[in-house]
């Protein structure tokens, strides 16, 4: 199994050994000072902690590093105060250790993790930046996106700007300053030429236009989104060919 989110899963982790420390330490102090009918409050304590340990198992990946975790199973099936004793002072503390250990080692090593890889580089530089201020601005992200993007564009066609017009010029079919495929004689790749056209059209009229020219509440998740989508053009435009350049 992955572990996922590293921070949450050793929240579940914590969570799990919390409870079972707890358990754990009220059934020493009431089995002490209920010596007569300590056997009733460790059977009690050995029913919940049975019932948590299933649970703890199925957290820990198959590569987790050597612990306590066999000796707690021991402890637990004996369930008496000293194996009570160890659960807590020993066992529980080995665990979480080596929980805290792992999970730092699974941190991702920039703060988009996982969904900046499929990000261009240029997109994820930009998010894990924002990522790391304590107040981010996502509406600013999107629109300094759209904005380096339309430079993409610009300079790959030689425009002087990233109008829709000089779009639709930039990927006429018949005559166009910028090809997505070698060739435009299928209608597949037509339909390619012409549909990068519509989206980089698309991107300018749903994201540009409106977060440039107005402040819109734009969250975390709706700004990844908007990064994807950017992302795929602007690795287009990077592929591109340029009509009339030496690798046309």
């Amino acid at each position: 199994m992955t572990i996922g989110n590293p921070t949450r899963w050793l929240a579940k982790v914590s969570n799990k050994c919390r409870r079972m420390m707890e358990l754990s330490v009220v059934a020493v102090r009431d089995a002490e000072t209920l010596a007569v009918g300590s056997r009733g409050t460790l059977e009690a304590t050995k029913s919940a902690l049975e019932a948590i340990f299933p649970d703890l198992l199925e957290l820990l990946p198959g590569d987790f590093p050597a612990s306590r975790v066999n000796d707690l199973g021991r402890h637990i099936h004996f369930c008496q105060i000293n194996d009570c004793i160890d659960i807590a002072a020993f066992d529980i503390p080995d665990i979480l250790e080596k929980a805290e250990v792992y999970a730092q080692e699974h941190i991702p090593e920039t703060p988009s993790g996982e969904i900046g890889d499929y990000l261009h580089p240029l997109y994820r530089a930009r998010l894990d930046r924002e990522i790391l201020i304590a107040d981010p601005d996502f509406h600013g992200l999107v629109a300094k996106a759209c904005i380096m993007l339309g430079d993409a564009f610009k300079y790959k066609a030689g425009a002087v700007d990233d109008q829709d017009s000089e779009i639709g010029r930039a990927f006429k079919v018949d005559s166009p300053k910028i090809k997505v495929l070698p060739e435009l004689e299928s209608s597949t790749a037509k339909n390619f030429q012409r549909g990068t056209m519509l989206l980089l059209q698309g991107v300018r009229a749903f994201y540009r236009n409106t977060h440039l020219h107005g402040q819109i509440s734009t969250t975390k998740r709706q700004a990844i989104h908007a990064l994807i989508i950017m992302s795929m053009l602007n690795e287009i435009l990077d592929a591109a060919q340029t009509v009339g350049s030496e690798d046309a």
